[in-house]
């Protein structure tokens, strides 16, 4: 069930005390933030690394271990280390609104980290991509390729974008930093079928006016449809 996309312990009670309905018995796929969110909570438990000091699941202690987790497995071997759920002093950025010229400064997403938050710097992100899809640090070539033709961690196959060379896989994220007319990001990373090309597209800017602007998966569509011409 949908219980509004925020993260916090408190809404994934509540999905994980409702279960399933009848409705959602048989989808393939239905996206929402807080199943991710989960592993804030479970990976710290499971792994023996919960704070003896945690009195709440909704804690900064636990989310830190599971940061700290996430750290130990995932980034340090890539050599990666300013990797948090906060923006650091040094990674300060404002986000803006197209539409109507608001912005906002990025918030600590630290106690529903997950599904939100993850802030990396450009040359971190493409530190993190390298890793996940050109190399067998994290994934061997038969994983990724039954990643792929499943679409885990794509879009789905009824949103993936059929450009003019095939289908282009992507996923793609917006958030607002506030109101839904304050300022935010949107992002989008496509895969294209030729040549193993990779793209990470980062906006900190929402409602842009041109809608082709506005919509990352649109821009890297055209772009590369655009590129063999």
């Amino acid at each position: 069930p949908e219980i509004g996309g925020k993260g916090y312990y408190s809404h994934l009670q509540q999905l994980v005390e409702g279960g399933l309905t009848e409705a959602d018995r048989g989808k393939t796929f239905n996206y929402n933030n807080e199943n991710y969110s989960l592993f804030r909570i479970l990976l710290p438990i499971l792994s023996g690394l919960q704070p003896h000091n945690v009195t709440s699941f909704d804690s900064i202690p636990l989310a830190w271990a599971y940061m700290q987790l996430v750290h130990e497995l995932l980034f340090t071997p890539m050599g990666i280390d300013q990797a948090y759920c906060k923006q650091l002093s040094n990674q300060f950025i404002e986000y803006f609104n197209c539409a109507n010229g608001n912005r906002a400064s990025g918030s600590d997403h630290t106690a529903r980290c997950g599904a939100y938050g993850w802030n990396l710097s450009a040359y971190d992100l493409s530190v993190f991509m390298a890793h996940l899809r050109y190399n067998n640090d994290i994934f061997d070539g038969e994983l990724r390729a039954t990643m792929d033709s499943n679409f885990l961690g794509w879009e789905n196959e009824h949103s993936s974008a059929n450009g003019e060379h095939g289908t282009y896989l992507f996923h793609s994220g917006q958030f607002h930093y506030g109101e839904s007319d304050a300022g935010g990001l949107r992002t989008c990373i496509m895969k294209y079928p030729a040549n193993e090309v990779e793209v990470v597209l980062v906006m900190n800017c929402v409602d842009h006016p041109h809608p082709n602007i506005a919509s990352p998966r649109k821009l890297l569509k055209i772009i590369y449809d655009q590129s063999w011409e």
